[in-house]
């Protein structure tokens, strides 16, 4: 892969200014698990640690795509590396299913994010981030929670992140199941 150390540095810092500018749930704390889980994906699943690192050091530039593609060039990564990094962060299987065919390390990418919102963890903030941050009630926060924790567990990509949610998404079927029985 060509890329200097100093390239390395800018896209680092470049992401640490977007992500604290970012909500609770998606500042430097969440870029940094996403790292680490997708390191430990990229390990298990034999992908590009290099790529994954800073795959999931861009991720959460999904809605600012044209940003980041911008910024990557202004410091002449190689266009290779950029294409790269611009599908870890563009790849959403549960929007897009022709983008089925993604690499690799777009697979590890996108599930080391989604497993954060999987999970008792993952419930717990996804429904905190839809009263605080979007304003919505109670009821309409653990409906949209239910949701996304239903789509981003059926696209969930590789072996390593399905064993990985197992236990933790049993755990959450039984929750769900007192949950419901408890509003009758």
């Amino acid at each position: 892969m060509n890329i200097t150390k100093q390239q390395i540095e800018q896209i680092e810092n470049f992401c640490l200014e977007f992500y604290k500018k970012l909500d609770f749930a998606h500042n430097v704390e969440h870029m940094n698990r996403t790292i680490s889980i997708a390191g430990f994906i990229a390990k298990k699943e034999s992908a590009n640690p290099e790529i994954v690192r800073l795959g999931a050091m861009v991720h959460q530039f999904h809605d600012n795509v044209d940003v980041l593609r911008e910024f990557l060039n202004k410091i002449d990564l190689d266009s290779v590396v950029i294409n790269k990094l611009i599908e870890c962060t563009e790849f959403r299987p549960f929007k897009d299913s022709s983008k089925k065919n993604a690499s690799l390390e777009a697979k590890v990418v996108f599930d080391a994010d989604a497993l954060q919102v999987l999970g008792p963890q993952g419930i717990i903030r996804e429904i905190t981030l839809n009263i605080k941050a979007k304003n919505k009630p109670l009821n309409q926060s653990v409906q949209n929670a239910r949701e996304v924790e239903r789509k981003f567990y059926q696209s969930l990509q590789t072996e390593t992140a399905k064993k990985l949610i197992e236990k933790p998404h049993i755990l959450m079927k039984k929750f769900w199941k007192i949950y419901e029985e408890a509003l009758f």
